[in-house]
């Protein structure tokens, strides 16, 4: 990673950089071999304009007027967030060239506090996929591999000699960088901004800040305004941040959280205040001493898929909150085991009602050379336009809310998600979090990418549960000590994902990010 970018926030503020000396690294890495290689980005922005808006975050900042701690530094936004001065596409053909002429609510926010905008990230289709494969510019590739020694597990070793053969025989067989914030990830993780913004609907942010080894918060739903962001599943959709560290997450969170006139779901003023959750960093005080802290270990996410090192991981970090001071204890929310397929029904649901806007008439692409009725116009154009699986999202939702179908999926998924929002209520009534693993695999090749779409719904069976109750969720890399876990470094194997899901109760970003900081530190 590039550290003078990741710690630019404090680099500029102690005046050991300026911030154009942050965007000149900025710059450079966006030019670099290595995110050319990942696909990170779908568009950036133009040097020259980031080169003048850092030089003018300089002047602020000697004259004491910076804006904030974001003054000069910059950020990345994933393609799905509407931007006034750069293409916003959702990583579709629908959507290609259209410039919206207006910046999201978060992005906004994040330019009034003087952030750098220095470009849009690749992702899933419409934010459709885990693992950063759906884009219609190509995939992103997890850029913690890169030019690294293919190895098939911890133990096996190769003569350096191997290396270009196996770079050879693996370069379209990379290792993923999860979704559907691939891009967002793999910027963050290559160094070539401060921190990134992504949407979370289903595990969008925390799965793939997992896969990259990374820092990912998805807050409340309400937390952060959603206008401007493309939506897929409106009941669901939340915006949220990639970032190298705790820190920084909190940093931008304090930026963008908020009421929004626009945006009716988001918190309203007197409940933001109700909470004093507006300084979030404050939390990250004291965060070795977690004396009085109740976590919970939700025991329906023992699950038979999930590898032994992913579990002793885990335990682990339960062990450790625990010489914090913190209490675990094993607590069981039942509904847990039904939250994936009423995940997928209810967002199938609600995405083949936000898509059917693009007919190519009155909005998104239009394919000129058919002929023919209305009818077979908007076939053609959206068969087109649409890929592979935000076409079989479309029709699985339109399925399941048909007369003959509704009853038996959609209002029984709904069923099922408000049982598992009163479970949660139950468990917090007692405790102040939850922690669980965020994958039940390893960091997966293309290759390993099971060919039965349905089955690869899996990748998010550990983190649509506290999407579908709305509830704050982080992914934090957690290191075990070397050998801590059946003897395996994991320092000599990338692929084995060992980040922790942290799940606090609605409105309560403060105790979450408290605890994913004793997780880092």
């Amino acid at each position: 990673m590039n550290k003078i970018v990741l710690d630019a926030a404090r680099a500029v503020h102690s005046r050991k950089a300026t911030c154009l000396e942050v965007v000149e690294e900025c710059i450079e890495v966006l030019n670099s071999e290595k995110l050319k290689w990942s696909n990170a980005f779908i568009c950036t922005a133009e040097e020259k304009g980031m080169r003048k808006a850092a030089e003018a975050s300089d002047y602020r900042r000697e004259k004491e007027k910076h804006r904030s701690l974001l003054d000069g530094i910059p950020i990345a936004v994933k393609d799905n967030f509407c931007t006034a001065n750069l293409p916003t596409t959702a990583a579709s053909k629908t959507l290609r060239g259209f410039e919206p002429g207006y910046n999201a609510t978060s992005v906004a926010k994040l330019l009034e506090a003087g952030a750098i905008i220095c470009g849009k990230t690749n992702m899933d289709e419409f934010g459709m996929g885990s693992a950063g494969l759906n884009s219609d510019f190509g995939a992103t590739k997890n850029p913690i591999f890169f030019r690294q020694q293919y190895i098939s597990n911890v133990f096996e070793k190769r003569e350096k000699n191997d290396y270009c053969e196996d770079k050879k025989n693996n370069e379209n067989d990379f290792y993923i960088a999860g979704g559907s914030s691939s891009g967002s990830a793999a910027a963050v993780a290559s160094g070539a901004c401060f921190a990134a913004l992504g949407s979370d609907t289903g595990g969008s942010v925390r799965l793939p800040a997992a896969y990259c080894g990374i820092v990912g918060l998805k807050p409340s739903y309400g937390r952060v305004s959603r206008w401007g962001l493309i939506p897929y599943a409106s009941s669901l959709d939340t915006p949220g941040i990639l970032a190298s560290n705790v820190q920084n997450a909190s940093l931008v969170l304090d930026i963008i959280a908020g009421p929004d006139e626009r945006d009716s779901t988001s918190f309203p003023q007197d409940y933001v205040l109700h909470q004093n959750e507006l300084k979030l960093t404050e939390s990250i005080k004291n965060k070795t001493n977690l004396e009085g802290v109740r976590i919970g270990l939700p025991v329906e996410f023992f699950v038979d898929e999930l590898p032994e090192t992913t579990v002793e991981t885990w335990k682990l970090a339960a062990n450790m909150l625990e010489d914090a001071g913190a209490s675990v204890v094993e607590i069981s929310i039942p509904s847990i085991v039904d939250a994936l397929p009423a995940y997928y029904v209810i967002a199938s649901a609600e995405a083949s009602s936000n898509l059917s806007r693009y007919d190519g008439v009155q909005f998104g692409f239009r394919d000129l050379q058919v002929s023919g009725s209305l009818e077979e116009q908007y076939k053609r154009t959206r068969t087109v336009a649409f890929g592979e699986e935000v076409q079989r999202r479309i029709l699985m939702g339109s399925h399941v809310l048909s007369s003959g179908a509704i009853h038996d999926f959609y209002e029984r998924a709904v069923s099922i998600r408000r049982k598992l929002k009163q479970e949660f209520d139950t468990a917090f009534q007692s405790l102040d979090a939850l922690i669980t693993p965020v994958t039940p695999f390893e960091i997966p090749r293309v290759s390993e990418i099971r060919r039965d779409p349905v089955e690869n719904y899996l990748m998010d069976v550990m983190t649509v549960p506290a999407s579908l109750a709305g509830l704050p969720a982080m992914s934090v890399p957690f290191m075990p000590p070397r050998r801590a876990v059946k003897g395996i470094d994991f320092s000599l194997n990338p692929s084995l994902c060992s980040s922790i899901q942290v799940i606090a109760p609605y409105g309560m970003e403060r105790s979450m990010i408290k605890i994913a900081s004793a997780l880092e530190s």
